[in-house]
């Protein structure tokens, strides 16, 4: 039927590749009878013959051995200069492994899988495989400027087929090539390569530093120059940032995954962020009203600079929620001519203006004390946050006799998410 099948194929003027489903398991279990359907494929036209760990239940060494032992057999049947091929599945976690112990073997096709998708584990990532055939082993594959895409390529796909790149992936992932200070960070800070295998240029990654509770200085100064600020002569500054981290890092901030916050905590010591106005308190309350629909007020209290005055701005809005409820009252208080209206969103505010008091007033239905902690705005600043989540609705937060939910967020610059 092999013979039969593919000689009818090659008729047609097809090339033909013949994968062979289940080749190892079947070698394993009578090696003679799976060399004569691969002679027979061979014998009638096929160009490949794919060699299956359709189980994925290979490992690196079976691979090479069965391999070898079919290349003398075909040798035997006088079908030495048959092409072979590999299809490798991640049931071991060695799909990738697997490919290169049959390239090692003498097979000149794989086949696999961007990203390593397929059935139950996948297949073989065929990201992986290039920049291990290509860098590792000095195969010849591609263009070099080809491989530098492998990164966008790897994400682009992932992102079509709704399965994001994990960040742990090699070569393209986030953390590919992250590095979290310690001892890491100074080695880095003097030879990338002592703590990266290859150039992260190589697949079109980057080298990133993360900051966390962990950090030094070296970490300190290689995450500034990888924004673009050379720190190696300011070892006070260096000095204060990483006490700043640590202090922000013990209260539940995290910058692992926050650059625009580093950036701002840095411009901020920099003494580069201008101050156009400050916050002296906020709140949004939420409770259902008689007609049974939830009704979202906010409060903003701010301060801003007018004629040379410090004026004082209370805005009270009404939202869709407690975010739109905050954007309407923080848009008010800092005299911002941009509305936003949705046909779900009530939308009213109402503001006026104020000397300076200390007497604080209660929002609508909430018999708790306002939030008296200022923390500066910064016009350029809204929408970059923190890993805290105003706005986010708990039990926990809600002050002993409040008498409605209460949604409060942190003191922090810029961690306010409050852009639309």
């Amino acid at each position: 039927m092999v013979r039969d099948t593919v000689a009818h194929l090659v008729g047609l003027g097809r090339e033909v590749f013949v994968d062979a489903e289940h080749f190892f398991d079947g070698f394993l279990h009578d090696p003679d009878y799976t060399t004569s359907v691969l002679v027979a494929a061979h014998e009638a036209g096929a160009a490949v013959l794919v060699l299956c760990d359709t189980n994925g239940g290979m490992l690196p060494h079976q691979v090479t051995e069965i391999i070898e032992d079919l290349r003398s057999r075909l040798q035997a049947a006088g079908a030495g200069e048959a092409r072979l091929g590999a299809h490798t599945h991640n049931d071991t976690g060695r799909a990738v492994a697997n490919a290169i112990s049959a390239v090692r073997a003498g097979i000149t096709h794989v086949q696999g899988r961007v990203n390593g998708y397929g059935e139950r584990t996948g297949n073989a990532d065929l990201i992986t495989l290039l920049a291990d055939l290509q860098l590792k082993m000095g195969m010849d594959l591609v263009p070099e400027e080809t491989l530098a895409e492998a990164t966008r390529i790897s994400h682009a796909i992932g992102e079509i087929v709704n399965m994001p790149v994990s960040p742990r992936a090699p070569y393209v992932g986030a953390s590919a090539f992250a590095h979290k200070a310690g001892s890491h960070a100074s080695a880095i800070r003097v030879d990338p390569d002592l703590y990266q295998h290859t150039d992260p240029r190589a697949v079109g990654n980057d080298m990133r530093m993360i900051i966390s509770d962990m950090a030094g200085r070296a970490s300190i100064e290689l995450k500034g120059r990888e924004l673009g600020f050379e720190l190696a002569d300011e070892p006070e500054l260096l000095s204060r940032l990483a006490r700043t981290v640590k202090r922000r890092e013990a209260e539940g901030y995290s910058y692992e995954a926050a650059d625009a916050s580093f950036e701002l905590l840095l411009l901020d010591e920099l003494g580069r962020v201008p101050s156009y106005s400050s916050i002296e308190s906020w709140r949004a309350t939420s409770q259902l009203g008689r007609d049974g629909t939830l009704e979202t007020e906010a409060t903003v209290k701010a301060r801003g600079d007018g004629g040379g005055e410090r004026e004082r701005k209370v805005a009270i809005a009404e939202g869709n929620g407690p975010v739109n409820a905050l954007d309407l009252a923080l848009r008010e208080a800092r005299g911002s001519a941009t509305r936003r209206s949705t046909s779900s969103s009530r939308g009213t505010s109402r503001s006026g203006s104020s000397t300076p008091s200390t007497a604080p007033t209660r929002p609508r239905g909430c018999s708790c004390a306002p939030r008296d902690g200022a923390w500066s705005s910064r016009p350029w600043a809204w929408g970059r946050t923190s890993s805290r989540h105003p706005g986010r609705r708990s039990s926990t937060r809600t002050p002993t006799g409040c008498t409605s939910p209460v949604f409060r967020g942190p003191s922090m610059p810029g961690s306010a998410s409050v852009t639309p």
